[in-house]
């Protein structure tokens, strides 16, 4: 479940996308991508897909980042994995592959809780060396990366969850589940950003 925008949400299992609205109960299914992988590789959607509403174009946009890798997977940190970015316009009704410097893209991965559209672009929790949040402006169609707190890590035991306080884009870091918290180390982080970007 991702959303709202404009009172819009989409339903997915990282194939299968729907756009839907509450409010008329009226739906649409958006094809799935044409672009195929190699015989013997698999894909894997790297995130959930992107979705927002680009005011120039008065249009939805939907972005799906993906990781071509061999079937079975490896699961080597040196094993070769192709990225992928594709675009669909809701307008337009197709999919299309993004032009990206591959090299240079971050390890996108998902956060249950964390993806969310504001201010005119869709972010991810990703990692480049540090941990960031990874950022699509749908309109201008490009990626810029917002340095995550020093004390955030995605790999520890701690849940992270973007959410609007005030308006403001604010990082929530808490205790999992999984773990005891402890009274005196677990403690709540709510980072909220004042200035945008």
């Amino acid at each position: 479940l991702m959303g709202p925008c404009n009172g819009l949400i989409v339903l997915t299992d990282f194939d299968a996308i729907i756009l839907f609205n509450p409010a008329t109960r009226n739906y649409r299914a958006l094809p799935l991508s044409p672009f195929k992988r190699k015989v013997r590789f698999h894909r894997s959607m790297r995130g959930g897909p992107g979705f927002g509403y680009d005011c120039i174009a008065n249009d939805y946009k939907f972005v799906k980042l993906s990781e071509i890798f061999r079937d079975p997977p490896q699961w080597h940190p040196n094993e070769d994995r192709e990225k992928t970015v594709e675009i669909y316009d809701l307008s337009i009704g197709s999919w299309r592959v993004f032009d990206y410097d591959s090299e240079e893209f971050p390890s996108v991965h998902w956060l249950p809780c964390f993806e969310i559209f504001y201010k005119g672009a869709y972010h991810w929790s990703a990692y480049a060396e540090t941990p960031i949040i990874l950022c699509f402006d749908i309109t201008s169609e490009t990626f810029r990366s917002i340095k995550m707190p020093h004390t955030c890590h995605p790999y520890d035991a701690k849940i992270y969850s973007l959410v609007f306080l005030n308006e403001s884009l604010t990082l929530i870091c808490y205790a999992g589940k999984q773990t005891v918290p402890d009274p005196i180390r677990d403690l709540t982080d709510i980072w909220v950003m004042i200035q945008y970007g």
